[in-house]
């Protein structure tokens, strides 16, 4: 149920009573790992370490999957947002009117499936860093990059 609900959450079976049945079970439905107790704290530590890791390559995959679904103009238009800009600002710079920044901010909204403009920020964030940059830099090379990989 745990996977349904979030697939890409890394899962720990930790058992008092673990049987070889249990644990091959666990690691077909997706387990990281299946520990027996007692557990040896620098074994759950590494684990943990692996399952931080497994999630934020997972988060940063999600976030540039997100950006593939974008226009050029849309990554274009982002670019403005994520530095900061007012709608009425990024469309001096775009030289575009607000309502058209306004009208883009909603698609890319919807592609992201995010609710606000600070949550789908808050995805970006998960970009790898020299992503981030090419977005806020050079969002054309960005859309190519996103194009290519999708």
């Amino acid at each position: 149920k745990l996977r349904s609900l979030a697939p890409n959450i890394p899962v720990i079976v930790m058992t008092g009573f673990g049987q070889v049945q249990m644990a091959v079970r666990a690691m077909k439905f997706g387990a990281l790992d299946f520990l027996e107790k007692p557990i040896d704290e620098c074994e759950l530590v590494n684990l943990l370490r692996r399952a931080h890791a497994a999630t934020a390559n997972c988060q940063r995959h999600q976030a540039s999957t997100l950006l593939a679904d974008l226009t050029a103009r849309e990554l274009e238009t982002l670019s403005k947002l994520v530095t900061g800009l007012t709608s009425k600002q990024a469309a001096q710079q775009l030289g575009i009117s607000p309502r058209t920044v306004d009208v883009h901010r909603a698609s890319i909204l919807q592609k992201m499936g995010a609710p606000t403009t600070v949550v789908a920020l808050a995805m970006l964030r998960q970009l790898e860093p020299d992503q981030y940059r090419l977005l806020t830099e050079d969002p054309q090379a960005m859309f190519n990059l996103v194009q290519s990989v999708a």
